[in-house]
């Protein structure tokens, strides 16, 4: 070994062999050392002479550090830039080199920027907003930002290149809402677009869009179960094409070229739900066909209700003729239920002037034309101040759409045409109603 207690002059292409221990100074261009198995550079300091940096080579490796337990530490301009401890922490130091913002905690095995505390396999923190950065150098203006705001919601923003603002994707925020494409926690209730899932509801808003878009593939069945306090109490689904509502107990409605009752599959089920019941009424029903009322077939359809009013006009043929000019009360009223029409009349003080005596009288006007079928109609009506004997009756000339009357004799003859010679001007009265049936 060569030992120097003081070297304090330049060395020059000095070849020295064994182990040199110097403790002075040694100022030269350059140092070489080499071993056969490897070569090694202690440096200690004497006070406390337990500090040292070591330097060494081996086969396959080179080693620079400590072999104490003390730190390693590496400057620039005579700031400390990074430290290594015993342990294996790692510490990047910011500008002035007092904060570490870059920290590795070796026995944790967790990485810290901007902490030198991690309590996470990476943590991310901040004096403003924590953020990551995330980029394909392949792709322009497709990056992505997760930022954690100063309000402390977790925003994803879609980023240009350099950082610069493309807009908030999906926020996630203390309240454990998403939202996406939206800040707003009720887009719907406020009316602007985008989605928040919330932990008691969900909302989408979309601008002149669908809002929600839901596939079933491949089979039939259910789309969306409808559920309270964790049962199934109804569901949305599709049969074929048809698209239906159903609740649990097998009722629904299936929604294809005509509306029927279904099953819980969307089945159609024939006579076994109401519509409405005696304490939950619908209120109209608008239709422009008909009701088939009690069976399926032609007769069973029902398909007009109306009711209105006509003039009734008492003349003095069964066609053309002479009608009366005048009457106090001159008033009708109908009822058409399917072909069936009731028409009644109040038809007072009605004069007979310009009318032949001896002709027989009839009420025009009728509301409908009456079908023309074996029998034809009759019934009783009530005229007052008339001289026939008997009771009065009508009958319905469906040729004319005009109802006669009729008087039947006491002495059981044939009922005879009540004239106009019958009838008192301005003071016979006829009231009653005439019931007959038309062809629609």
């Amino acid at each position: 070994m060569t030992r120097a207690k003081d070297i304090s002059k330049i060395v020059t292409d000095a070849d020295l062999s064994g182990t040199l221990d110097v403790t002075g100074t040694v100022t030269a261009s350059a140092i070489n050392v080499a071993g056969a198995s490897g070569a090694e550079i202690t440096i200690t300091d004497n006070s406390p002479s337990t500090v040292s940096l070591y330097l060494g080579a081996g086969n396959s490796s080179v080693s620079i550090g400590s072999t104490t337990s003390d730190p390693v530490t590496f400057l620039t301009a005579n700031t400390e830039r990074m430290r290594i401890s015993s342990g294996g922490d790692i510490s990047f130091y910011e500008d002035t080199g007092t904060t570490p913002k870059l920290f590795w905690d070796a026995s944790a095995e967790k990485l810290g920027v901007g902490s030198s505390s991690p309590v996470s396999a990476l943590h991310v923190q901040g004096a403003g907003e924590a953020d990551i950065f995330l980029r394909r150098t392949d792709l322009t203006n497709k990056a992505w930002l997760f930022n954690l705001a100063t309000d402390g919601n977790l925003n994803f923003k879609y980023r240009n290149d350099d950082g610069s603002a493309d807009g908030t994707s999906l926020v996630l925020d203390r309240s454990g809402n998403l939202l996406v494409g939206t800040t707003n926690v009720s887009p719907a209730n406020g009316n602007v677009q985008g989605i928040a899932l919330k932990t008691n509801n969900a909302q989408f808003s979309a601008n002149a869009n669908n809002a929600i878009t839901a596939n079933r593939m491949t089979s039939d069945g259910n789309i969306i179960i409808l559920k309270k306090s964790g049962s199934d109490v109804g569901s949305i689904g599709v049969n074929g094409s048809n698209p239906f509502l159903a609740n649990s107990s097998s009722r629904g409605i299936s929604l294809g070229g005509n509306v029927v009752p279904c099953d819980s599959s969307g089945v159609k089920a024939d006579n076994v739900s109401d519509l409405g019941i005696a304490t939950g009424r619908f209120k109209d029903l608008y239709l422009s066909g008909g009701v088939y009322l009690g069976g399926t077939g032609s007769a069973n359809k029902l398909d007009d209700y109306e009711e209105g009013t006509w003039t009734p006009v008492l003349v003095d043929a069964s066609s053309g003729g002479n009608s009366s000019p005048s009457a106090t009360y001159q008033v009708g009223t109908y009822t058409k239920v399917g072909r069936l029409v009731i028409a009644n009349l109040f038809y007072l003080n009605f004069s007979l002037s310009g009318m032949t005596s001896g002709n027989a009288v009839y009420i025009s006007g009728l509301p409908f034309t009456a079908s023309n079928i074996t029998g034809g109609f009759y019934g009783m009506i009530r005229v007052d101040r008339v001289t026939t004997d008997g009771a009065t009756s009508y009958f319905i000339d469906a040729s004319a759409n005009r109802a006669g009357i009729i008087g039947q004799p006491l002495d059981g003859n044939a009922p005879v045409s009540v004239t106009v010679g019958n009838l008192q001007t301005n003071a016979s009265d006829i009231r009653g109603s005439l019931i007959y049936v038309t062809d629609s």
